[in-house]
């Protein structure tokens, strides 16, 4: 793959133009990478602030729970979160630091999947191949603990109402 870096920034809510947003989307769709660089803290403590990404386009078909995915939300802001259910027209993504998981994502609005993690300062391994077996068990896990846990929320909601 072809590597495009952009040493932006990463945030809950990023705060970029369409009209860059337009230009890397598709640089990915034509199968360059990107390098963003974290600004945010709702992936905490697993994404630090400083530290940078690489985006490539993957096809939704081959994304699996606990992927981390840029996506374009329907108030057209962007957000960098960990995928933590797959639908058949919507995909389900929540930051790490978040006790909600976002609105669902529909699925032209995914514009790629993190492959590469460069931790910030000189902590750490030089980068993390996100596709390594070790961490997608350890990405999945995360993923299933945070469905779970919404599910035990719900589950709790609905005792208490009908009590």
């Amino acid at each position: 793959m072809t590597r495009f870096n952009m040493l932006n920034r990463e945030s809950e809510n990023m705060d970029i133009d369409s009209s860059k947003m337009d230009f890397f989307s598709s640089l990915l769709r034509d199968g360059y990478d990107l390098r963003l660089r974290v600004t945010g803290k709702s992936m905490n403590p697993f994404l630090k602030t400083g530290s940078y990404v690489t985006l490539s386009k993957v096809p939704v078909e081959k994304l699996r729970l606990g992927d981390i995915i840029f996506f374009r939300c329907a108030d057209d802001t962007f957000k960098l979160h960990r995928l933590i259910g797959i639908r058949e027209k919507h995909l389900v993504a929540k930051g790490d630091a978040l006790n909600l998981p976002d609105s669902e994502i529909d699925r032209n609005h995914y514009l790629g999947k993190v492959i590469r993690v460069e931790p910030s300062g000189s902590q750490g391994p030089g980068s993390l191949d996100m596709d390594l077996p070790g961490v997608r068990i350890f990405n999945y896990l995360i993923a299933g603990y945070f469905w779970l846990k919404l599910c035990l929320v719900r589950i709790y909601i609905g005792f208490k109402t009908a009590a």
